[in-house]
């Protein structure tokens, strides 16, 4: 299994997004400060926050709730059954 198709199971809707994004020439936008802009055009990396520090955590267990459901889902257990083989012990 390729990064590609690795990509598309885990992210369909954000591959889906960057490709259109690509093919029509569309930017993005991320506001930040100067530094931290030449920092992330210099290392070419975007660091992201612990959740202990944001003012709204209940984002990341929303996610992390979604995230389960879709794990123990009729689709989650195919996943795993794909993934075991490649990377024994993950599932």
């Amino acid at each position: 299994m390729d990064i590609d198709r690795l990509r598309f199971i885990f992210f369909p809707y954000t591959d889906e997004r960057s490709i259109e994004a690509k093919t029509t020439g569309r930017r993005f936008v991320y506001y930040t400060t100067a530094e931290t802009g030449y920092k992330i055009i210099k290392h070419r990396e975007i660091w992201l926050r612990g959740t202990s520090t944001m003012n709204d955590y209940l984002e990341a267990e929303h996610g992390f709730e979604c995230l389960n459901a879709a794990y123990k889902s009729e689709s989650g257990i195919a996943l795993q059954k794909e993934l075991e083989p490649i990377f024994p012990g993950l599932t």
